[in-house]
């Protein structure tokens, strides 16, 4: 293993898009940056399928329960053997990501704002 620390985005990106999948087993996610990141990267993903992960990644990814080490494996072996469902993935993955963005977040996040500091 190696620590990288703090990348550059332009840097984090080359490395995340040269990873075969991101295996990414939370018990609890507020939101699953790192999903997004590997979609848009065109890496497919292996997630938890609870807290906010399937809604992240909707049909995106493959799911395991993050308490089963051999449920993780099979699905890792299931992207191993099946290059159409790996591709798939990826595909999936670019269009699922592209629904999110910084900007889009923050407008959002500002239109919420607005709302509740608005007098009914």
């Amino acid at each position: 293993m190696v620590l990288l620390g703090y990348l550059p985005e332009k840097e984090l990106a080359e490395i995340t898009a040269g990873a075969y999948a991101l295996i990414f087993p939370s018990f609890f996610e507020g939101f699953g940056v790192p999903v997004v990141e590997a979609m848009q990267s065109g890496v497919p993903v292996i997630a938890s399928g609870n807290s906010s992960v399937p809604e992240i990644a909707g049909e995106a990814a493959l799911y395991a329960d993050p308490a089963r080490f051999e449920e993780i494996a099979e699905q890792m072996i299931r992207l191993y053997k099946d290059e159409t469902l790996r591709a798939s993935l990826a595909s999936r993955g670019l269009q699922q990501a592209a629904s999110f963005s910084w900007d889009r977040t923050a407008a959002l996040m500002w239109e919420s704002i607005a709302r509740a500091a608005t007098p009914a």
